[in-house]
């Protein structure tokens, strides 16, 4: 069982969930990072590809991003993730309703209390929360130690991104509650290979490429993203899988695509967009996809 596609997709799909991590250096932000113009409709509209992982590198766009971002009338994000009301939300979304041995199965379980024995937590404390919530914990504290996360806060791109917004309107795609039921619809088979896969990443590390993907991001690289998502996908059975990515990536790119066909309607306004680089690079499942199905041209900007 690969131990990393399910950590790849709330990377890049969920805000909520995202894990700040280290990276190693790479050359100045000057490539053509994961960025594309959408054309016909009344407004103007950019669309940047996110990272959660990232170094002072990322801090510095290219002049085709700059650009985009100076002629801005609106910044438009996935979630307000840091209000006080946000943060509630996801306190409130994470407590569980029966206990973990009761929620998850007795291999499950035993693989948790093996994980949480290694790494210090509380079963105790594991006990509050529902089984996706405790699945996000292990990974987090598992990428932490691999990527040294306290080296990344703040330097992924759409903390880049809000250092530019300097008062222009902002607004958002989903709310917190959208994106946090997302995760508790997952029925309790998913969430219990999504805690068995958490603790593998304790139990039994292995390598993985996130420390590549600032550099990846920086070149443009839509087929290496393309390729660690395919490879990934393989921690659950294909039924669990496709629930999963119709709840993280389908159903919400076609929510996100809706609106910003709204916004493309405004007249004569200028919209820079970020979102999770996963909601628009995979071929078969995107925003741009909708996007262009509903009759717009969405073309890759280079330079």
């Amino acid at each position: 069982m690969n131990k990393r596609r399910w950590i790849s997709c709330l990377l890049a799909a969920l805000e909520i969930s995202a894990m700040l991590m280290g990276a190693t250096g790479c050359a100045a932000n000057t490539g053509p990072g994961i960025f594309y113009r959408v054309k016909g409709g009344n407004s103007e509209m950019y669309l940047l590809g996110s990272i959660h992982v990232g170094n002072r590198d990322l801090q510095h766009f290219g002049p085709h991003i700059r650009r985009a971002m100076k002629g801005a009338d609106v910044f438009v994000f996935e979630c307000d993730t840091t209000s006080p009301e946000a943060q509630q939300a996801v306190f409130t979304y994470q407590l569980g309703d029966k206990p973990l041995r009761e929620a998850l199965t007795p291999e499950t379980y035993a693989r948790l209390e093996e994980a949480a024995k290694k790494t210090g937590l509380s079963m105790g404390l594991l006990d509050r929360y529902h089984p996706w919530a405790v699945a996000s914990m292990l990974t987090t504290l598992q990428a932490s130690d691999e990527l040294d996360a306290a080296r990344a806060q703040d330097m992924g791109i759409e903390e880049a991104v809000w250092s530019k917004v300097k008062g222009r309107e902002v607004r958002y795609l989903e709310t917190p509650e959208m994106q946090l039921e997302a995760l508790r619809s997952f029925s309790p088979e998913l969430q219990d290979a999504m805690v068995l896969s958490g603790c593998e990443l304790i139990l039994e590390p292995s390598d993985n490429d996130i420390d590549k993907w600032p550099l990846w991001w920086q070149q443009g690289e839509n087929p290496l993203f393309i390729e660690a998502y395919a490879k990934e996908n393989d921690f659950a059975s294909p039924e669990l899988l496709e629930e999963y990515q119709s709840a993280l990536l389908t159903r919400r790119n076609q929510r996100m695509a809706d609106s910003l066909d709204k916004m493309l309607q405004e007249e004569d306004r200028s919209f820079f967009v970020t979102v999770g680089l996963y909601h628009l690079v995979l071929p078969d499942d995107s925003v741009i996809l909708n996007l262009r199905e509903k009759g717009y041209i969405v073309e890759r900007v280079f330079q």
